[in-house]
């Protein structure tokens, strides 16, 4: 394990008909996971999918103590994933990203560091793969969010964040 400022870590995935990659997103936070924190849970969000996300979600949890799965009962949408997610954390850090494998959980070691001076740490993509009115409306959206709250993010749109959890905790 490396010499890293975060402790206690939960990840979670937010998932919604992941079937094909929940098992290998879950298995290398696992890996990952091992090398990078003292104690960490992973958090397994369904979203009410109507594929075998839910069953295979529960086998993972059961072959695994470290990890737990939570269910909607029917599809609530990204945000009520992410408040399930944060919710549910119990260590001192909460990072999450996209349960469809679109991220690399290595890169995560990459953040960690930056939680010595930071209650929240912001990955971002470096080659984004949209298309390009895509690409066009997250650089204007981006403009207008570092405009208005003066929030210096690369990438706001990015879900591989990293948050200290008692910023939440003034939060209903």
């Amino acid at each position: 394990m490396t010499d890293s400022p975060v402790k206690e870590l939960t990840v979670f995935f937010p998932f919604y008909n992941e079937e094909a990659n929940i098992e290998s997103t879950t298995l290398k936070a696992v890996e990952v996971l091992g090398r990078l924190a003292l104690d960490y849970e992973i958090i397994l969000v369904n979203d009410g999918s109507s594929d075998a996300t839910a069953e295979i979600a529960d086998r993972l949890a059961s072959q695994n103590e470290k990890i737990r799965a939570i269910h909607h009962e029917t599809n609530s949408g990204y945000g009520a994933a992410l408040q399930t997610g944060f919710r549910n954390a119990t260590k001192n850090w909460v990072f999450y990203t996209d349960g469809d494998g679109q991220f690399d959980i290595n890169q995560i070691a990459l953040l960690l560091p930056l939680a010595e001076k930071y209650d929240i740490v912001n990955g971002y993509r470096q080659d984004r793969q949209d298309s390009p009115i895509r690409k066009l409306n997250a650089a204007c959206w981006g403009c207008f969010v570092r405009a208005i709250l003066r929030f210096k993010a690369r990438d706001i749109d990015s879900a591989f964040k990293l948050y200290r959890r008692a910023i939440f905790d003034h939060i209903d």
